[in-house]
């Protein structure tokens, strides 16, 4: 499963080989091109993929964080020269070549748009050098959903640290401590009581309800019909329905890319997905 809210497996800091055959049936319907995703990534890969994820993420602070003042020793600036066939961006003023993102795919220019941001980019070793790996298929999780809303809102985490004490003991010294502090010193409802795993995998409803609130929008109000399994009870309800009214998301597609009806609340997300989504509110709502 993808794009899955309320799954067990955590979105790690693996990069998953992207299979060179998928295909958007459209750029403005991320949805689809999930399910086009799925069905290429082979299960027994995911699963090795997935037992690996929590190691990883152990080993390395993921998503590109601020090293820019040790930048510098043994590297050597360079103009960007774009590779023919992967994605090529700028990160820290350094050229970084994703080889798993080819420029053809539907979610290039969204992964582009994100990284040059430095909100989500590309996986870093133990010694906080890029890898090449930006993961598209990889899950993401709570931690990462947290960040991702932090950075991209530009909240300053170093304004949290002094608003409160962590409630959330699961991430009690991790990477995203101070990300998963200001998510709850914001009143986020995600993050507000802090009872949420912070490794589990993050749902499609928490993506859309915390990146509305990181960017002060309303999520509260009437639902309409406009998917079948989003009603009057389904969590972040209000959220979705202005997320779809926005643009921002939208629902699945069967193989000819005709509406299905469905929205998937409680499906995970790819780091693929959370690009456009990302890209997208950046565009509409403003931000860093």
């Amino acid at each position: 499963m993808r794009f899955a809210f309320r799954c067990s497996t955590a979105f790690g800091f693996l990069a998953l080989a992207v299979p060179m055959l998928v295909s958007a049936a459209s750029l403005n319907d991320f949805t689809s091109d999930a399910e086009l995703f799925k069905s290429e990534i082979d299960t027994s890969q995911q699963e090795s993929a997935d037992q690996a994820l929590d190691q990883a993420a152990e080993q390395s602070k993921e998503l590109f964080p601020d090293r820019s003042s040790e930048v510098g020793t043994g590297a050597t600036k360079r103009t960007l020269e774009e590779d023919p066939v992967f994605l090529t961006v700028r990160v820290e003023d350094f050229p970084v070549v994703l080889k798993d993102v080819p420029k053809v795919e539907w979610f290039a220019p969204y992964v582009r748009d994100t990284a040059e941001r430095g909100i989500l980019a590309g996986y870093r070793d133990v010694n906080g050098l890029p890898t090449g790996q930006f993961g598209p298929a990889d899950h993401l999780t709570i931690e990462q959903l947290a960040k991702i809303a932090v950075v991209a809102a530009g909240i300053d985490t170093a304004a949290c640290a002094g608003s409160g004490v962590l409630k959330n003991s699961s991430a009690v010294d991790r990477w995203s401590a101070p990300y998963i502090l200001c998510a709850e010193t914001n009143g986020w409802a995600v993050f507000s009581d802090g009872s949420v795993p912070v490794r589990k995998l993050a749902s499609r409803s928490e993506v859309v309800v915390t990146l509305l609130q990181a960017f002060s929008l309303p999520v509260s109000g009437e639902t309409s019909q406009r998917f079948s399994d989003v009603g009057a009870s389904t969590e972040f309800a209000a959220a979705i329905e202005r997320a779809a009214q926005d643009g921002i998301v939208a629902g699945y597609t069967d193989v000819q890319g005709n509406p299905t009806g469905t929205f998937g609340p409680a499906d995970p997300v790819l780091r693929a997905e959370m690009a456009k989504i990302v890209s997208l509110a950046l565009q509409l709502y403003g931000g860093r």
